[in-house]
């Protein structure tokens, strides 16, 4: 149950998703749902704490890297409400600015609609349309910049070859593993998706249902940023969504202080109840009177 102060909190974080008034994007958005809010408040909550201190830290540059970014707005499908997505999301909540965003986007429709909204970010680099897996190389050859990159896989997308070239760079990851897809994913004539998301079919064996499956590819990403970077690695999850339908915000990075921000978001947003989304959003909206606790 929230207390008034951490209601207002959860408020004053999701108003930041919110379009401005007078904001003009494409008429062609992702689809989303209520807990879509908690992801990109999550994504941009590490974007605050990751700006703060690598703009002290880091002699070079930092940039946002969104390997399926989507159309750079969402869609609330059961409210009709447009927000912000990804990209805007780590620009209103980062505390300092990022020096560029790189963004990429497959599918051409949502592509259009990106490189339209992308220019309301400022001077960054043009999005590019295409298959990750094929850029992977191209986009983390700089090692003057310092990136936050963010996979926002509708199914297990990028594959272990490049999640493991990305993870050998200086980079923190956020990754939205599509937990309950599992069993779908794994039936016989799908398992060729899941070998290469994993690098190899030994989750066939180790990996029994979408929880064992989870931990064991988080464990895998530990042990290959120990191996790449040679530093203590932080590998968590945060659960979003509730009932049939949810995934897990999985952040890797080097392990220090920092992390107990990541830490205080598990303890306000795991597992966090979609209607009570709804019910904030409708607030915001002026739909619905506040509540002072759910």
């Amino acid at each position: 149950m929230n207390t008034k102060h951490e209601l207002e909190l959860k408020e004053k974080n999701i108003s930041k998703l919110l379009l401005e008034k007078g904001m003009v994007v494409c008429n062609k958005h992702y689809p989303g749902h209520p807990w879509s809010l908690v992801k990109l408040v999550l994504l941009g909550t590490w974007a605050y704490v990751y700006t703060s201190i690598m703009k002290k830290n880091w002699r070079g540059r930092i940039r946002y890297i969104d390997l399926l970014a989507g159309s750079g707005t969402t869609e609330i499908v059961e409210t009709g409400d447009i927000i912000k997505g990804s990209p805007f999301a780590v620009l209103h909540f980062a505390l300092k600015p990022f020096d560029d965003y790189i963004l990429i986007e497959r599918n051409k429709e949502r592509y259009k609609a990106l490189k339209q909204n992308s220019k309301l970010l400022g001077r960054i680099t043009e999005p590019k349309q295409g298959d990750c897996n094929k850029l992977i190389k191209d986009l983390f050859n700089d090692p003057f910049y310092h990136n936050l990159v963010f996979v926002d896989m509708e199914g297990f997308d990028l594959t272990w070859e490049n999640m493991e070239y990305i993870i050998g760079t200086k980079s923190d990851i956020i990754i939205n593993f599509p937990t309950s897809s599992f069993e779908r994913t794994a039936a016989l004539e799908n398992q060729h998706c899941l070998d290469e998301f994993f690098g190899d079919n030994s989750w066939v064996e180790n990996a029994l249902d979408r929880e064992e499956f989870l931990r064991f590819y988080m464990e895998k990403l530990k042990t290959t940023f120990f191996k790449k970077r040679r530093k203590t690695p932080y590998v968590e999850s945060i659960r979003v969504g509730k009932g049939s339908y949810f995934y897990d915000m999985i952040l890797v990075c080097k392990n220090g202080n920092y992390i107990n921000a990541w830490q205080y978001a598990k303890e306000k947003w795991n597992g966090q109840n979609p209607q009570e989304m709804t019910r904030l959003l409708d607030h915001l909206k002026g739909r619905a009177p506040r509540l002072d606790d759910f």
